[in-house]
C-alpha cells in the first residue's frame, strides 16, 4: 500500500488519470522508490501540478487520519465499485470504512425539493434503515439531507459521497448531521483529497461512485437516473423511480433486531410506478 501522504499529494496535483496510473504503476513495481520524491521528479509533470504540490499542506492527510480519516486504495474497494470501468484510484473518507461493504440503497434528488418530496425522502431513508440497509446519498441540501436524516432517526447507518474533501463540512449547515453520521457508524467518502473546497465541477464526479456502491437507487423529484455506473462492466443498480414507499419491495432483507415490521400506513405516495422498475435514462446531473 502507498502512504496516505502520497495519495493526498497525487490528488492535490490534479494530473490526468493516465499520468496518475503511470506514476502509481511505477511505484508498485519498485517499492524502494520514495513516492513523494518520485511524483515531484516525474518526467513531464505539468508545471501547474508541481506548483500546486509546492503550495499544498501535504501533512493534512496525516492529521486527517488522526481524526478518523482514512484512504482506501482500489484493491480494497467493494466488488461493485471495482467493476466500474474507471473507478477512482483511491477514495478519501472519514468514519467507518467497513460500512462500504454493507448492502446500500441510494436516495438522491433535487436540492430544491417540495415539502412532499422531503417527506418521501425521509420516509424511504427511515424505512430502508429499519430493514437493515445502509442509506447512501450525496450530503447536499434537499432530498439528500432528508434521506440521511431519515436513516439516522431509525438508528441506521448512512453514507455521504461528497463533492468536497471528506473532512470539509459542505454545506456548513450539515456539520452536526455529518458528525452524527460518523458517530453512528456511517461515513463520508470522496474521490477528492482532504481539504478540497466546494467547486461546481466536482459534484458530477460523485454520481458514478454513488451508483457503483448502491444495490438500488431511489430517485425523488429529479430528472434522469444514476443507473449508469460510469461505464462499469455490470448493469447499473435498479432505479426505483416513482415507487410507492413500503417494506415489501424487491430489495427487502432481514430487519434490524429492534426495527418495526410491516407497511407503516399513511405513507406518502411517490407516484404510480411499481417497485423494482428499471430506469434506463441518462445519469442525473445534480
Amino acid at each position: 500500500m502507498l502512504p496516505p501522504s502520497f495519495w493526498q499529494a497525487l490528488g492535490v496535483a490534479g494530473v490526468s488519470r493516465h499520468l496518475a496510473q503511470s506514476i502509481v504503476g511505477t511505484l508498485r513495481q519498485d517499492y524502494t522508490l520514495n513516492p513523494l520524491a518520485t511524483l515531484r521528479a516525474w518526467p513531464n509533470l505539468p508545471a501547474e501540478a508541481l506548483k500546486r504540490l509546492n503550495q499544498a499542506d501535504l501533512g493534512l492527510a496525516d492529521r486527517a487520519l488522526q481524526q478518523g480519516g482514512w484512504v482506501l486504495e482500489a484493491s480494497e474497494y467493494p466488488e461493485s465499485l471495482r467493476e466500474m470501468e474507471s473507478p477512482p484510484l483511491c477514495l478519501f473518507g472519514r468514519g467507518a470504512v467497513d460500512v462500504l461493504r454493507e448492502p446500500m440503497v441510494a436516495i438522491v434528488g433535487t436540492r430544491k425539493a417540495s415539502s412532499y418530496g422531503l417527506a418521501v425522502a425521509e420516509f424511504f431513508g427511515k424505512g430502508l434503515a429499519e430493514q437493515g440497509f445502509t442509506v447512501l446519498s450525496g450530503g447536499a441540501l434537499g432530498i439528500d439531507a432528508q434521506a440521511h436524516k431519515g436513516a439516522l432517526a431509525a438508528g441506521g447507518r448512512t453514507v455521504a459521497v461528497m463533492g468536497t474533501g471528506p473532512d470539509v463540512a459542505y454545506p456548513a449547515v450539515h456539520k452536526a448531521m455529518f458528525a452524527q453520521m460518523e458517530a453512528g457508524g456511517g461515513a463520508r467518502v470522496s474521490p477528492f483529497p482532504f481539504g478540497t473546497s466546494s467547486f461546481p465541477s466536482n459534484f458530477p464526479a460523485r454520481n458514478p461512485i454513488i451508483a457503483g456502491l448502491a444495490q438500488a437507487v431511489v430517485l425523488v423529484e429529479a430528472m434522469g437516473c444514476l443507473a449508469d455506473r460510469g461505464g462499469g462492466a455490470r448493469p447499473g443498480p435498479r432505479c426505483l423511480c416513482g415507487a410507492r414507499p413500503h417494506h415489501k419491495s424487491g430489495f427487502s432483507r432481514e430487519p434490524r433486531p429492534d426495527s418495526r415490521r410491516g407497511d407503516p400506513g399513511g405513507a406518502p405516495h411517490a407516484g404510480g410506478g411499481s417497485p423494482g422498475r428499471r430506469h434506463d435514462s441518462a445519469p442525473a446531473t445534480r
